[in-house]
């Protein structure tokens, strides 16, 4: 364990304390990420303007400022990205997430006011459900290049957009601080696996995706190690029709109070297992 625990109070489950960088982290209400389905950059708008508020909740901001923080190229094109994002951020204005004061088309320069205080109504007091996504992932999202330039429905914003979706839906059980090591004996790794599984295919329709689009997304996220995932055996249903399994999705790795708690396949691979034993995929004993 690192030399930079000395003095301090370090849950026994800690396999390392998050620099400054890794530690921040914003939240996505379920209403942001289910409305990206009819406002396709609403997503990365909304990530846009909680990462670079500063301490008075205020950004400024262009469109254009936006779209190069994306890695995109501003555009005039009315179908454009420029267009897109634009459309997203009226959005985020017109349901109160931000307030812009004034007119943001374009290179011209407008000011917007995060409305902290309403998502935290939102997550606390409405128990609307949300994403926690750390800042670090969000930029490794947005600059991965790792894309086939030839497909130009997968891009960054619907990495992003899946992402979010996947953060919000699995599971996130608070660890013991007293276990001595990470899953020890801990009978909750099997009632309360930290994961989710789902139809990939209802999982596209709820973000407005392709299923094709919403696979490769997923393939992308596992290959940045953000999203592991499994798809399960097809299943013979009743009528004698076979039917796709679901597909059983879990971190790459556990963050939590400023600790990396668990990664890798010693941590995801023992999630999916104790979730396929309650899918009964896998015997119990076993």
């Amino acid at each position: 364990m690192s030399d930079s625990f000395a003095g301090t109070k370090v849950p026994k489950w800690a396999v390392s304390k998050l620099d400054s960088h890794s530690n921040k982290y914003i939240v996505i209400p379920s209403s942001v990420i289910l409305d990206g389905k009819n406002c396709e950059k609403l997503v990365t708008a909304f990530s846009y303007f909680f990462v670079k508020r500063g301490l008075d909740n205020s950004v400024t901001f262009s469109v254009n400022m936006i779209a190069r923080w994306c890695g995109k190229t501003p555009n005039r094109n009315p179908t454009g990205i420029s267009a897109k994002l634009l459309n997203a951020v009226n959005k985020l204005d017109e349901n109160e997430f931000i307030s812009v004061s004034n007119n943001p088309a374009g290179s011209s320069i407008a000011d917007a006011e995060v409305n902290l205080d309403m998502i935290t109504k939102l997550c606390q007091e409405d128990r609307e459900r949300f994403a926690t996504v750390y800042v670090d992932e969000i930029l490794k999202i947005i600059k991965y290049d790792g894309l086939n330039p030839a497909n130009k429905t997968l891009d960054n914003d619907v990495l992003l957009h899946v992402f979010a979706y996947l953060r919000m839906m699995i599971y996130r059980r608070k660890s013991d601080p007293s276990a001595t090591q990470y899953g020890d004996n801990d009978e909750r790794r099997v009632r309360t696996t930290e994961t989710y599984n789902c139809y990939i295919q209802d999982m596209a329709e709820e973000l407005g995706l392709s299923p094709a689009i919403a696979s490769d997304a997923i393939a992308a996220l596992r290959e940045m190690e953000l999203i592991y995932f499994e798809p399960l055996p097809r299943l013979k249903y009743d009528d004698s029709v076979w039917r796709t399994g679901h597909t059983v999705f879990c971190n790459w790795y556990k963050r939590e109070s400023g600790y990396l708690v668990a990664e890798g396949s010693e941590y995801y691979e023992e999630e999916v297992r104790n979730r396929k034993k309650q899918l009964k995929f896998v015997p119990k004993d076993d």
